[in-house]
C-alpha cells in the first residue's frame, strides 16, 4: 500500500512540475513581441501602410535628460520647427540647425510642464542640400493622433517635395519614420499662420 501511495504522489508531483514548467516557459521565456495579443496591439498602434521604420535616437549624448525651454534659442543652434504639446508627459519633436557644421539636430523630447522639455533622444540629420525646410503640420494617409514633421524641398515651380517625414505616436512614446508617398505637406506649406 505504501508503494502505491508513493507512486501516486510521485506521479502527482511530476504532473504538477510539468504543468508549472510549461506555464513558466509560456509566460517568461517567449519574447513579448511574439505574443499574439501583443501583435494585435502592434497593428493597432502602427499602421504599417505608412510606417517605414521606428526611428532610433542617440541616448548617449550630453543632451540626454537635459531640460530647456523650446521657445528660447539654444546657443549655437537655430530652431527650425517645434511640434510639442503643453502639459506634463507629452511627447514631441523639435529640429535645430547646428550653426557650426550646418547639420540638423532632431530632438525627441517630453514636456515637464510649462513647455520645459526633457530630452529623451537626439538624432543628427546630415543633408547635402541646404535649401530644405521643415514643416510640422503635414497630413498623412494614416490615422495618427498628430500630423507629421517633414523635411521638404520647394522647386522653382513651387512644387513641394517631401524628403523625409516623422510622426510621434504619443500612446507608445515612439517616433516613426514614414513613407514619403503617404505624406502630403502642400497644404501645410501654403497655409498662412498667424
Amino acid at each position: 500500500m505504501k508503494k502505491i501511495l508513493n507512486l501516486i504522489l510521485s506521479f502527482f508531483f511530476c504532473a504538477i512540475f510539468l504543468s508549472c514548467e510549461s506555464l513558466v516557459k509560456n509566460s517568461f521565456f517567449i519574447p513579448s513581441h511574439l505574443n499574439s495579443s501583443d501583435n494585435h496591439d502592434f497593428i493597432e498602434h502602427e499602421p504599417q501602410e505608412c510606417i517605414a521604420s521606428v526611428e532610433l535616437f542617440d541616448t548617449l549624448t550630453n543632451w540626454q535628460n537635459k531640460k530647456f525651454d523650446p521657445s528660447r534659442e539654444l546657443e549655437g543652434y537655430i530652431q527650425y520647427s517645434a511640434q510639442i504639446s503643453h502639459g506634463i508627459g507629452e511627447y514631441g519633436l523639435l529640429t535645430y540647425l547646428n550653426k557650426r557644421d550646418s547639420s540638423f539636430v532632431m530632438i525627441f523630447a517630453k514636456t515637464a510642464g510649462d513647455m520645459v522639455c526633457e530630452v529623451k533622444g537626439v538624432k543628427r540629420i546630415m543633408v547635402q542640400d541646404k535649401q530644405v525646410l521643415f514643416e510640422t503640420l503635414c497630413r498623412t494617409q494614416c490615422d495618427f493622433e498628430q500630423p507629421a514633421t517633414s523635411m521638404i524641398k520647394i522647386d522653382k515651380e513651387g512644387n513641394v517635395r517631401t524628403i523625409k517625414s516623422w510622426v510621434v505616436d504619443k500612446s507608445v512614446g515612439k517616433v516613426y519614420k514614414l513613407k514619403t508617398s503617404k505624406v502630403d505637406c502642400v497644404e501645410a506649406y501654403y497655409t498662412e499662420y498667424e
